[in-house]
């Protein structure tokens, strides 16, 4: 019989095989399966990486309820809309920050053999607030959007001690604080209505210092040429964040979007020489924290 061989261009599963998944909806663009499938081979890691899209949560909870309980089974990635229901699991160690923000991405199995439930998206935000602030300047943030990817967003700059205000913008401010409660708690932040963005922009630029750094992110699906393609969205040129860039200009303020490639909004910024950044840094960061997770190796960039 021919043997085979494994190397870093080809693999054959086996019963011995590892195996991990991406469970969510609309993940047909995700870019998660080939940067961990490529990892594993660069490391030589005998196990997969597969993309299950889950149409209902029940669903969800009862294929994470199963495979714990299988030998080969190494961990997952959750994304939208179950970020938040896989906590329903009370079965699941949920770490401090998931605690905190109600909202986990990651699970795997922890150094006493425990499933656990992480947030690796702040590690990812923090990262790219780092890249916008190479200089470790006190600043303030100005949030587009209170849903599920701002949450990990609000964390990261709560717990930030350059951080020194979070002005958050949501169609529905009521919905944002019942959804993150321990955001009430915290006397760095506003939670203001949409609709009084415009009105807040012309008073905070019109009184704007050179010295003042603020970094503008825009966590809102706005302008989506296809409601479906979650990861491949781009902006309408007239949209909330292009009206604070064309407003701010040149002044100190940088822009970070979470989309995963460059929207009109972060070309916008470019064109401006406004310092902007889109989501690939964050999802990188993200996905190597729970590879590291999973494995306990750590990717080099």
């Amino acid at each position: 019989m021919e043997k085979i061989i494994f190397d870093q261009h080809s693999f054959i599963p086996n019963g011995e095989t590892k195996f991990c998944f991406l469970f969510g909806a609309n993940i047909k663009h995700s870019l998660s399966p080939e940067m961990h499938s490529k990892w594993f081979l660069e490391h030589y890691q005998n196990a997969v990486y597969l993309p299950l899209e889950v149409i209902e949560g029940k669903t969800l909870l009862s294929l994470v309820k199963s495979l714990i309980n299988t030998q080969n089974f190494i961990g997952a990635n959750i994304t939208l809309p179950y970020k938040n229901l896989i906590l329903e699991d009370k079965n699941l160690i949920r770490s401090e920050i998931v605690e905190n923000v109600s909202s986990a991405n990651t699970l795997y199995l922890n150094s006493k053999g425990k499933w656990t439930l992480e947030n690796t998206d702040v590690l990812g935000i923090r990262e790219s607030i780092q890249y916008l602030n190479k200089e470790n300047k006190p600043f303030k943030v100005i949030l587009l959007g209170g849903g599920g990817s701002a949450v990990s967003v609000i964390y990261e700059c709560i717990t930030n001690n350059l951080c020194r205000y979070i002005n958050i913008f949501t169609r529905n401010p009521d919905k944002t604080i019942s959804n993150f409660p321990f955001i009430e708690k915290q006397n760095k932040l506003t939670v203001n209505s949409l609709d009084k963005l415009n009105q807040y922009i012309s008073k905070e630029f019109s009184t704007y210092t050179v010295d003042e750094k603020v970094i503008l992110i825009n966590t809102l699906p706005l302008g989506a040429e296809n409601k479906d393609n979650l990861h491949g969205s781009y902006l309408d040129e007239n949209t909330y964040a292009n009206n604070i860039l064309l407003t701010a200009k040149s002044k100190n303020i940088s822009y970070f979007d979470l989309i995963y490639k460059d929207t009109k909004a972060v070309s916008l910024a470019k064109k401006l020489g406004i310092n902007s950044i889109n989501g690939e840094l964050m999802l990188v960061t993200q996905a190597k924290e729970s590879f590291y997770l999973w494995t306990g190796i750590k990717v080099k960039d």
